[in-house]
């Protein structure tokens, strides 16, 4: 039987933040209790749309530095103004102005990512989808300080 290597492994397609950005969310994420507010429902909570309709796209407050082993350029969030958990609770006309909307931004070069309602890793339970320009180049190396969100990288 072969041993296992206990050797650290940079996941494939990691996605990171900068050593800044990551310690101010982590802040904020501290700051923020079971009980609060719905941070997307906190107009005071909200940055500067860019778009509004049933949906707002919104700049990300704690932007990724890397997604899938790429630079990005620009991480914005589409957010449903009505408070909502997951896809399912979308009506037929929000459904469609989503997909519509969605594929606006494709067109645009933007990928897109959203976590299941019972993600372990999903940070706040009003519906989000995370819109992410990526640079077509991948990042040539990643060193990793701690387990998986401060990084150091190279062009």
């Amino acid at each position: 039987m072969k041993k296992e290597s206990r050797k650290a492994r940079i996941p494939r397609g990691p996605i990171v933040r900068t050593p800044t950005v990551q310690r101010q969310y982590d802040l904020y994420r501290r700051s923020v209790k079971v009980n609060d507010d719905c941070v997307f429902c906190n107009p005071r909570e909200m940055a500067e749309p860019v778009q509004r309709g049933e949906f707002v796209v919104i700049k990300n407050r704690f932007q990724y530095a890397v997604w899938d082993g790429c630079k990005v350029l620009d991480h914005l969030m589409v957010v449903p103004k009505r408070h909502v958990g997951g896809l399912g609770e979308l009506t037929a006309q929000e459904k469609t102005e989503y997909v519509d909307l969605l594929a606006e931004y494709e067109a645009r070069g933007y990928s897109f990512y959203s976590r299941a309602v019972h993600s372990a890793t999903r940070s706040i339970i009003h519906l989000h989808t995370h819109l992410i320009k990526l640079d077509s180049k991948s990042v040539k190396g990643l060193f990793y300080l701690k387990k998986p969100h401060v990084l150091l990288y190279r062009k």
